[in-house]
């Protein structure tokens, strides 16, 4: 499996790398068959591959055949983010339109999006709330006044997303059928693929508490001078190593001071809401973090315990309300907000660098009325 966490590359660079990465013992489409005499049929060196690969990762050719099937569609997505850049400097290219993208106009002034929900109501996006509405099947089309940087990273960002399910569809169809990995792995990605499938991502609340944390620390990274990027994890780091998603600090600037040399740099994070369930997945990242070594993509691998209410009701209120601009996540009340960043950045960033990033991310969040401080976390 290819682990794209590890790559140091620019944003395009990594985008590049996960088009080209494979199921993970790498492309079976660059096998070749034994040489000999006369012309190679394509078919031939395909199906080579594909045996070889089969042989390789333990499962059979028709699971290759599906995991190159997918392979192909990636290729398809790159094809298309190739396209879609050429068209921002061709003033006679005609974009393609979605139906159902939502129009977005930008406000040079204040650099906000303006657009209508899905109730007709005109409402304000910031480019963050526009990027990682992605995860929620929302699409925006940028006007011609949106700055070319802003809308090449929005492309990239919608075929990073695209190659990342690929991925871990490839991932999950390798590991579901192999007879190298242990029965309960299998079965673990075997549920993963049936939940993905049948829609439960929407409905289980620890699946969508999960996507609702990353969402929030993927919009956070976004906005101007954050001390820290978030990357995505997959799902072979998901289930092997722990990890839902990973929290890079940036490098150190004037005026930090010393305690930023003893924090990691990269942190993988498992986010659970599931108070009951903390003994034992404190023993799984214990477990986690021993396999850490100087190839892998992480410092540390932290375990965040905490509950956020119910994120079934904040999506359905955020549903009700039209789907506005920046995901459910943006229903948290703002104690809760701030106590999950601290939380999380607890780990990677000084506590004036948290403030500081703080400030820049607050007012997104609304003041609770009745406030409650969220019960405390306990470390793994």
């Amino acid at each position: 499996m290819v682990e794209l966490a590890k790559e140091k590359k620019s944003e395009e660079e990594k985008l590049m790398a996960v088009a080209e990465a494979g199921s993970r013992d790498g492309e079976v489409a660059q096998e070749k068959p034994p040489e000999k005499e006369g012309p190679i049929d394509l078919d031939t060196v395909i199906r080579h591959a594909l045996e070889k690969a089969a042989r390789t990762q333990g499962t059979d050719v028709d699971v290759q055949k599906r995991i190159f099937g997918i392979q192909k569609a990636k290729q398809d997505v790159m094809a298309r983010l190739h396209e879609r850049l050429a068209a921002l400097d061709d003033p006679k290219a005609e974009r393609e339109r979605e139906p159902d993208a939502r129009a977005a106009s930008y406000r040079e002034k204040n650099g906000i999006f303006r657009y209508r929900n899905d109730k007709g109501v005109e409402s304000s996006a910031t480019f963050a709330d526009v990027v990682t509405d992605l995860e929620w099947g929302i699409t925006y089309e940028l006007d011609d006044k949106t700055p070319r940087l802003l809308r090449k990273k929005y492309e990239i960002a919608r075929a990073k997303r695209e190659l990342q399910e690929m991925l871990d569809a490839q991932i999950m169809q390798s590991e579901t059928h192999s007879v190298k990995v242990d029965d309960r792995k299998r079965d673990t990605y075997a549920r993963m693929a049936e939940d993905k499938e049948r829609g439960l991502y929407e409905q289980k609340a620890g699946l969508l508490a999960e996507r609702m944390v990353k969402n929030f620390f993927a919009k956070a990274a976004l906005h101007a001078d954050m001390p820290f990027d978030m990357r995505h994890a997959d799902v072979f780091q998901d289930v092997e190593e722990k990890i839902d998603f990973i929290i890079h600090r940036k490098g150190y600037r004037r005026g930090v001071g010393v305690d930023a040399a003893e924090l990691p740099t990269d942190v993988g994070f498992q986010f659970s809401i599931n108070v009951d369930a903390q003994e034992r997945k404190a023993a799984q990242v214990r477990q986690a973090r021993r396999g850490i070594d100087r190839e892998s993509p992480v410092d540390d691998i932290m375990l965040v315990v905490m509950r956020l209410g119910s994120v079934n009701d904040l999506k359905r209120e955020w549903e009700d309300a039209g789907r506005p601009a920046g995901g459910p996540d943006k229903r948290l009340t703002r104690e809760v907000a701030r106590e999950l960043f601290g939380r999380v950045l607890g780990g990677v960033l000084t506590p004036g660098e948290i403030d500081g990033a703080w400030g820049k991310f607050k007012e997104g969040f609304k003041e609770a009325s009745h406030p409650s401080a969220p019960p405390r976390k306990r470390a793994a």
